[in-house]
């Protein structure tokens, strides 16, 4: 049986970087039902077999952290949550509140992605356990760092081809991952994965794992002459180890370097620095040579393929003022402002990009779904509990490890503990500047080097019985224990299959346009689809309202408006359903929830201009002049594209020219329009007014200077 596991271990290990990062549900899902069947086979085994379990570093705090990511799932009393999180109750209180008073309501302000994210955390808690009950094996140990170097290698060699070929026909970056599969949303692959900086994520993290292995292998320091001991080195049993090991650690420091990750190669940089000091409080043979061979190997390699492209991307970082350009900066404001708002318990795992736009500035085709800091977002989620866990958890991890790695002196498990130490590290560093933790496969690699440490550093490995120096627990009553786990892993599994399906199933309607010329039967079919992603997963509001538009669509409003609230119930920071709400109350006379939701839309999305415009749609048919305005404006701002619509929308509501004027914003594309407009009506002075105001703006302006002198050749 534990073969079998060890072979599903392995599984989820290489498959997991080759499922293009593991970013994608469909790989999400099979990552966590493998990880999680695999250390269900092996608790029933232990159960059934042993009775007993192998002490876990840090279990006590990571169940608890699980725990507490479930907790905010769960509805508690809207009065309770008012005292501990005042912004959460707020937050429901002005949204949900508006069709009537929460009484209940969870922590998160998005149940369903919080779930998810418990999900994902248990399949990397179960892969944690997991690799620390293995790998206390030596045999298995010493293998699976074996397979994890060689596959090293493999995932450098591609990543290294796909970058030379990409430089031979002009560009600087393929946009296909491994020449076949094409960008769904944009990025810029390297290797397997959509983007370098999680490419370099994730090779930066087993990287001193495979430097640990070749420093092992070196020939002992010894004093001899430099050519008795090239020569000494050819004539040995284990040469052509050292000699692959060696190819390995130059071809995966090249490749983080040819990645043109910024953090990757910094934090490669430090992470070395620590290996090395950490090394030099242990007189293991220890010897500086190689290290410095490998480093001078890995600059010619690079500089094989041009050092400039690696000196630009450092450039770049500062614009010619001296301050930082790029979106990070801004980015991590709108992480403070959150965790500002939601101190003790935080917002929510996995709603960062829920609550975002109200708190940062948005980029222009771009969603922020992530802080490009896991420290700074695991804040905002998490809030002050969270990040006490955390804490609580490194320091059992960490004293416990190292306390150990004090009086061990087999050579093999001092350098891989130091490896696997230097590469969580390179980790913690990295994701300062980026969100590994939230990279499927980063993350499992990062909880598998913290087993991996754990098992290098308790694993017996001289001695001819193996074994281990971490304690055995024995398991109190098995059978109860046994089952409660099974059927908790069985229903995680379950529901995330459930959910998964139901994602299939909204997929393939949600690009279908509404229209009469649909037949009653796609009608039906759709309706039916719908419903059966509902019932597949209950938490995700996205399926709700796309019931709700067809139960609308088909006149059955009362279902509608059932399907709308529950979306809202479940993301109550979408403005999409908060608007639709607002119109259907607004529709039923009750103006002062639709002023509310109305609101409530613009408030958390406050840099999309439809919201604003919607609102001022519907402040105008309500004969709220003054205060539409503030919102044409601010809407008109952000998209100047929609200026002809909306002076369209305008005169059709009886606005004058003067009045139109006074609401456009100091945007060119608004202030042509509007002039052209006013050439169509023969407002000749009104326009060569707004054609002046182009040029104040952008002086060169072709078409401005073009209609001014078509005007004064009149």
């Amino acid at each position: 049986m534990h073969r079998r596991v060890f072979w599903i271990f392995i599984a989820v290990l290489l498959s997991a970087p080759l499922a293009f990062g593991t970013v994608e549900r469909w790989s999400l899902v099979l990552m966590e039902t493998l990880s999680v069947s695999a250390f269900l086979l092996l608790f029933v085994q232990s159960c059934r077999k042993y009775k007993t379990f192998y002490d876990v570093p840090g279990l006590v705090p990571l169940v608890c952290l699980g725990a507490y990511i479930f907790l905010q799932v769960v509805p508690l009393p809207a009065a309770f949550v008012k005292i501990i999180s005042p912004a959460t109750f707020a937050l429901y209180n002005d949204t949900v509140g508006c069709i009537r008073p929460p009484r209940w309501i969870p922590l998160s302000i998005n149940p369903g992605a919080t779930l998810s994210e418990f999900f994902r955390f248990s399949a990397y808690l179960s892969f944690y356990v997991l690799t620390v009950q293995l790998l206390s094996q030596k045999e298995m140990l010493k293998k699976t760092v074996g397979i994890l170097a060689v596959f090293a290698a493999i995932m450098a060699v591609l990543a290294l081809v796909q970058q030379a070929t990409a430089f031979q026909t002009g560009g600087g970056t393929s946009r296909k991952i491994l020449w076949f599969r094409e960008l769904a949303h944009g990025g810029s692959p390297f290797g397997p994965f959509v983007n370098r900086n999680h490419f370099a994520g994730w090779m930066g993290m087993v990287f001193p794992v495979v430097l640990s292995l070749f420093l092992f292998w070196q020939t002992p320091r010894v004093d001899r002459s430099f050519r008795e001991r090239i020569v000494g080195f050819l004539i040995q049993d284990h040469t052509y180890i050292k000699i692959l090991l060696g190819g390995i650690v130059v071809l995966s420091a090249a490749s983080i370097f040819l990645s043109l990750s910024r953090g990757g190669i910094v934090s490669l940089c430090l992470a070395s620095l620590f290996f090395v000091i950490l090394m030099r409080g242990k007189p293991a043979n220890y010897r500086t040579g190689g290290m410095i061979s490998m480093l001078l190997i890995v600059l010619l390699c690079v500089g094989w393929f041009g050092w400039e492209p690696v000196f630009k991307r450092f450039y770049e970082i500062q614009d010619i003022h001296g301050e930082f350009t790029g979106q990070r900066p801004v980015i991590w404001r709108g992480a403070l402002r959150i965790a500002r708002d939601f101190p003790f318990t935080g917002s929510g795992y996995g709603t960062f990009i829920s609550l975002y736009p109200k708190y940062g500035h948005t980029f222009e085709h771009l969603t922020v779904k992530h802080a490009e800091n896991d420290y700074l977002e695991f804040l905002a989620e998490g809030g002050g509990v969270g990040i006490c866990l955390v804490f609580w958890f490194f320091s059992v991890f960490l004293y416990r490890s190292v306390r150990t790695f004090r009086k061990r002196n087999d050579p093999y498990s001092i350098y891989l503990f130091s490896g696997a130490l230097a590469g969580i590290v390179f980790a913690l560093i990295h994701n300062f500047v980026d969100f590994n933790l939230h990279v499927g496969a980063n993350a499992l690699y990062f909880f598998f080097l913290l087993g991996l440490a754990v098992s290098a550093v308790n694993t017996r490995i001289s001695y001819r019985k193996g074994g281990t120096y971490l304690r055995r627990h024995v398991i109190s009553r098995p059978g109860l224990t046994g089952f409660l786990i099974i059927v908790a892993g069985l229903s995680m599994m379950i529901v995330n299959i459930s959910g998964l399906i139901g994602e299939w199933n909204y997929t393939s309607i949600k690009d279908i346009r509404l229209t009469p010329s649909l037949s009653k039967t796609l009608l039906l079919e759709l309706e039916r689809r719908s419903h059966r992603a509902i019932l597949l997963d209950p938490l995700d509001a996205r399926f709700r309202f796309a019931a709700a538009n067809i139960d609308t669509f088909r006149s059955n409003d009362d279902l509608a408006l059932k399907h709308y609230q529950a979306a809202l119930r479940l993301d109550p920071t979408r403005g999409a359903y908060l608007q639709r709400l607002a119109a259907i109350f607004s529709g039923h006379a009750q103006l002062s929830a639709a002023d509310r939701l109305f609101r409530a839309a613009v408030t958390f999305d406050p840099e999309n201009p439809e919201r604003n415009l919607r609102y001022a749609a519907w402040l105008l048919s309500r004969n709220r002049r003054q205060k539409a305005r503030l919102y044409i404006r601010h809407g008109l701002d952000l998209d100047p594209g929609l200026t002809e619509e909306t002076l369209t929308y305008l005169v059709l509501h009886g606005w004058t020219e003067k009045d139109m004027q006074a609401v456009l914003p100091r945007r060119v594309t608004a202030h042509l329009v509007f002039a052209d407009y006013l050439l169509q009506v023969k407002k000749t002075d009104l326009a060569a007014e707004e054609y002046q105001k182009v040029l104040a703006i952008d002086p060169d302006n072709r078409n401005a200077k073009n209609r001014l002198k078509q005007i004064q050749g009149r």
